[in-house]
């Protein structure tokens, strides 16, 4: 059994205006039958969770067409199998202009990470007889 004291605990207080600022606040706490201090409290707690959290998920990316309304949608599959919609009602001008700007952004990067001009990619230099990678 942990044994807690008052030092165990920090006091936070910040000001806000009262219009709007403090009207919307206390108008959900209200709404949720909470008090500010408990709102507070879980507003903390809850960024702290999230810090903790992976950034990414696992799971794949499918582009989709769709025949009857002649447009393309973006789904993520996660490894638990949930699908999330993206973005969905896209146009082929916009699918195509993606595909050319994630093509330029993954050639920037290799260039800037590889050091690779266009038309070279990376070769282990053990492949070819020397030491470390080019």
């Amino acid at each position: 059994m942990v044994n807690r004291s008052n030092e165990d605990f920090r006091t936070v207080s910040t000001k806000i205006k009262r219009d709007p600022t403090f009207i919307d606040f206390d108008d959900i706490c209200k709404s949720e039958n909470k008090t500010h201090s408990l709102m507070i409290k879980e507003l903390i707690e809850k960024k702290i969770q999230k810090k903790d959290k992976p950034y990414f998920n696992a799971g794949n990316i499918r582009v989709i067409y769709n025949r009857v309304s002649n447009n393309y949608s973006v789904k993520a599959i996660l490894e638990d199998g949930k699908e999330v919609a993206l973005w969905e009602n896209l146009s082929e001008d916009f699918v195509k202009s993606l595909q050319d700007e994630i093509a330029s952004a993954i050639q920037t990067r290799n260039k800037f990470v590889h050091g690779l001009g266009d038309g070279n990619v990376a070769i282990p230099r053990e492949g070819i007889g020397g030491e470390g990678e080019i």
